[in-house]
């Protein structure tokens, strides 16, 4: 079973990772009960870091994408041309690129599933449940680049 996914992150690198791009506040992290925690653990399930004790950076990257609603076509099955923000990968049919090995492929909560060449693909049916349940995610994101661009600002005047 050959991998090119990249060099694997442990669970401490890739929560580093996470506060990094704004997705989870080292201060959230700190308190044992808190949700951003709990869904940090939670996409570590989906991405088979409970197994594997490691994570893969290009499934991480699949699943971010999908929770700041950044769709790739080409490894979220049968998603609408609606959705996808890459409507020439629509066309070109690269979706169907992303085919599921087998039944005991599936992972975590039974989200996602490992494609031919063993990388985590997401269902279109999933897209939503994914998103509703890693929203305080997307909100932080939001958040995080804004005080960005606040900064960036304060920095030319």
């Amino acid at each position: 079973m050959m991998r090119t996914h990249g060099a694997p992150l442990n669970y401490l690198r890739y929560k580093d990772m996470l506060v990094r791009l704004g997705l989870l506040s080292d201060m959230a992290y700190a308190q044992p009960e808190s949700q951003e925690r709990m869904l940090l653990y939670d996409l570590w399930k989906i991405l088979r870091g409970e197994v594997t004790e490691s994570i893969y950076v290009e499934n991480l990257r699949l699943l971010l994408q999908v929770i700041l609603r950044l769709i790739d076509a080409k490894r979220v099955v049968d998603v609408p041309k609606h959705v996808s923000n890459r409507p020439a990968d629509m066309e070109r049919n690269e979706v169907q690129s992303a085919t599921v090995a087998k039944e005991e492929s599936y992972i975590g909560n039974e989200m996602g599933f490992l494609n031919e060449k063993q990388q985590l693909c997401v269902r279109s049916s999933e897209v939503q449940k994914i998103q509703n349940h890693f929203h305080v995610y997307f909100l932080n994101r939001l958040q995080f680049y804004k005080r960005q661009l606040d900064h960036k600002k304060s920095m030319k005047e």
